[in-house]
């Protein structure tokens, strides 16, 4: 018995709708300079965005979205089980309970304590700070991006702080109101990528006196972060197909320039290519 044939189509029509919402990732970004730059004229140049391109190109399997959003909304759509995924990360034993993470993707210098230029010098050694010292003075304000985790050593230091009346939370993710405020004397501190501050002072140079920078003792001068996915049967799919390919392109001279985009210096050093071959390479 010869099946019609239009009632197959239409049930192939009614499925493609939610085929392709299978089949598109939706990588939830936001501008946050250098690292995903999303306003001004260097749009889409961030090195979080070169090295996702560098995936994407690999993945045309996928179709790739690229709404702009928040971190928050970002862990909120992975806790969710909805089909996003974040470019760059870091692993934390709360944000394994629900999403699945690739190997070592971004790798970049570690995070500083950028403080106004006269303020915390007394609590540093060598030009390292005792994060917890400063912490446990408690007369320090400081603004701190919410739902951002700045490393197990950092984030372990922030939690015991958490009354603090000096913190500030900030929602955004682009630090230009963070840096202006140091420079106008309404908080002392944040904590930042080295790189976010020259980004800053590219665009205002003339403050550049205001700002002093410091490593954060227990910190290790490089980290990498993950890309991360829910933790569903499409979620370790994607992540299981990005795996390949950072396996194919991270030690390719084309991934090294795209990683290192906005800071080049650092990059350059004997120090850099240690970790990079020794940490990145075997995470």
């Amino acid at each position: 018995m010869v099946r019609p044939i239009f009632p197959i189509l239409a049930l192939l029509v009614s499925l493609m709708p939610s085929l392709a919402l299978a089949n598109t990732i939706y990588w939830q970004t936001y501008h946050r300079p250098p690292g995903v730059i999303m306003l001004g004229p260097e749009t889409g140049n961030g090195f979080v965005q070169k090295v996702l391109q560098l995936i994407i190109a690999r993945m045309p399997e996928f179709q790739h979205e690229m709404p702009m959003t928040s971190v928050s909304r970002a862990i909120s759509d992975i806790r969710a089980q909805k089909n996003v995924c974040h470019p760059a990360l870091y692993k934390t034993k709360q944000r394994n309970q629900f999403m699945y993470f690739s190997d070592a993707a971004i790798v970049s210098p570690s995070n500083r304590l950028v403080a106004r230029s006269g303020i915390l010098e007394t609590y540093a050694q060598n030009n390292e700070i005792d994060l917890n010292a400063v912490l446990n003075a408690n007369k320090h304000s400081f603004s701190l991006v919410k739902n951002r985790s700045y490393s197990q050593v950092i984030d372990t230091a922030l939690a015991n702080h958490k009354a603090q009346t000096h913190m500030h939370l900030m929602t955004h993710t682009d630090l230009t109101a963070t840096f202006h405020m140091i420079n106008l004397n309404r908080i002392d501190f944040t904590i930042v990528y080295p790189f976010e501050l020259s980004y800053y002072l590219s665009q205002y140079p003339e403050t550049k006196a205001q700002f002093k920078t410091f490593n954060i003792q227990g910190v290790s001068p490089f980290n990498y972060g993950h890309i991360a996915c829910p933790k569903n049967s499409w979620g370790k799919t994607v992540i299981n197909k990005i795996n390949v390919i950072l396996r194919e392109i991270k030690n390719t001279p084309e991934f090294k320039l795209a990683a290192t985009t906005w800071w080049r210096e650092a990059s350059n050093s004997a120090e850099f290519e240690l970790y990079y071959q020794q940490q990145f390479m075997h995470n």
